[in-house]
């Protein structure tokens, strides 16, 4: 199966009913995380520290409008950081032993709870990773530290289990696909960061009410299906087929195993239904939002306000170099929600959020 190149427009639709911000720091950020990524030579290459740079500032110029100083600055290097070490795991090249990312991965967590432990030369990225480390300790208040490690190292552990999953070669369904894409884009590590950009941690009994996590990884499920587009779009550019994508990346998205699931219907059927699942998702998502807004605390109220920011910045990401180096297709994007179907849909890993859904002022 290919996805015919007119097919394209339904995958550049974005609908995005949610507030936009800019940081006033804008180019001090952008500057700042530039000349880091030079220093620590992130991507081997002048093109990838660019990308990587931009991405990791406009995540942060977007996603973390009100943040300032020491801890926007280290918001941005540890975003361009974040999108470095997940494409040394999964393009660079596409089929790294599974031990050395795992190793990688290990020293990568080790590194962030014992910044001064000792490290083998060979580890990728280690300066970055161990200057990240430091920082921690130095730029960001001490009340949102422990959320941002245990986030972060919960991260990659999700990245070593989604490795070992393809090294197996395990064709996933799409109920098992979005448990693990969720977890791998990172709810824990998102909301560590969030936590961190607005300097203030979430109190507990909050934290672990099941309608807070659920919109918490619906939000992040949404930055995985968006991702999951920006690589179909590249995939058709390139014409690579849905068969053959993992001769380029270790990855599936959510397209290719819907075609494996679905295999009597037809391209232009298993687009529309992955786009309709990412718009479901977000329907989902406001509507948890909704109900938790009615009686969440201070903290909580401005972390569900930086979730949407950080839906904002990463679609500006998606629409970025990272993506499209050579310039991104023609977006769009709507604030205006599809009608969508409200119903459960039929993939268990996700079903349970549904369940806490106020339907009554949804």
């Amino acid at each position: 199966m290919i996805i015919d190149q007119d097919l394209s427009i339904e995958l550049l639709h974005f609908a995005l009913p949610i507030p936009s911000a800019i940081n006033p720091e804008a180019e001090k950020i952008a500057a700042h995380t530039q000349a880091w990524v030079q220093h620590h030579n992130l991507g081997g290459t002048p093109e990838k520290n660019r990308s990587a740079a931009i991405a990791g500032a406009d995540l942060t110029i977007h996603g973390f409008p009100e943040s300032r100083g020491p801890v926007a600055t280290f918001l941005s290097d540890y975003n361009a950081l974040g999108y470095t070490m997940n494409d040394h795991i999964y393009t660079d090249p596409p089929h790294r032993d599974l031990h050395d990312v795992v190793r990688d991965v290990v020293f990568w967590e080790r590194m962030l709870y014992f910044p001064h432990t000792h490290v083998p030369d060979d580890i990728t990225l280690r300066d970055a990773v161990r200057d990240i480390a430091r920082r921690v300790r130095t730029d960001i208040p001490a009340s949102v530290q422990q959320a941002f490690l245990t986030g972060t190292a919960h991260w990659c552990s999700a990245l070593a289990l989604e490795s070992s999953i393809y090294d197996r070669h395990h064709p996933m369904s799409v109920s098992e696909y979005l448990r693990l894409r969720h977890a791998v884009i990172g709810d824990a590590a998102f909301s560590g960061e969030i936590c961190v950009g607005n300097t203030t941690a979430v109190p507990t009994e909050e934290w672990h009410d099941p309608a807070v996590r659920a919109v918490i990884q619906a939000g992040t499920l949404i930055f995985g299906l968006d991702n999951d587009r920006y690589s179909q779009i590249k995939d058709v550019t390139h014409r690579i087929h849905v068969k053959d994508r993992t001769q380029h990346t270790r990855r599936d998205n959510l397209i290719t195993v819907m075609a494996r699931e679905s295999s009597r219907s037809t391209p232009q059927e298993v687009v529309r239904e992955a786009v309709r699942l990412r718009d479901r998702v977000f329907s989902a998502y406001l509507r948890l939002q909704q109900r938790v807004r009615r009686t969440a605390s201070p903290p909580l109220q401005r972390f569900l306000t930086s979730m949407d920011y950080c839906l904002v910045g990463h679609i500006t990401v998606g629409c970025g170099p990272r993506y499209f180096p050579d310039g991104p297709p023609p977006f769009t994007i709507s604030t205006e929600m599809p009608d969508v179907p409200l119903g459960v849909p039929p993939y268990p890993s996700i079903a349970w959020w549904w369940d806490h859904i106020d339907h009554d002022h949804a």
